[in-house]
């Protein structure tokens, strides 16, 4: 899933500002969405949030834009709640995992 607040033109395949982007990891994809694609999204002016969400439990990492090139990491369990700050919205694991 991506999120931007872009206007693109309707039939544009791609998004060049993306705020968030949120991966399911799989076993198969894993690796490549930690290192690969974590280290290239986060170039990104734009992104403000990168989210990897657990598939065999609940566990949500979030990678979040502190500031130019420095990035966090937060960890959320099974009954905690998720902070978008990108979006400036909370989802509940439970919610997440629906």
């Amino acid at each position: 899933m991506v999120v931007s607040c872009e206007q693109s033109p309707a039939k544009s395949t791609f998004l060049r500002e993306p705020v968030l982007i949120v991966e399911v990891l799989s076993a198969g994809t894993e690796t490549i969405d930690r290192r690969e694609k974590r280290l290239a999204y986060q170039v990104l002016p734009s992104l403000q949030e990168y989210l990897l969400v657990a598939q065999e439990r609940p566990q949500v990492e979030v990678f979040r834009r502190e500031t130019e090139g420095v990035w966090l990491l937060e960890t959320y369990g099974a009954d905690e709640t998720v902070l978008f700050r990108s979006l400036e919205l909370e989802l509940p694991m439970g919610l997440i995992y629906e």
